[in-house]
């Protein structure tokens, strides 16, 4: 293992929990705006 084999893996790693907490957030924040419609 070469150490920028470890440096792309840990990037590649907080990119996708990057991409996932923004996407997470937006559904979230989608899902409230739903609720406050119905109301």
């Amino acid at each position: 293992m070469y150490p920028f084999t470890i440096i792309f893996i840990i990037i590649s790693t907080v990119i996708i929990s990057v991409l996932t907490y923004v996407s997470w957030r937006k559904y979230k924040a989608m899902k409230q705006q739903e609720k406050e419609r119905h109301r």
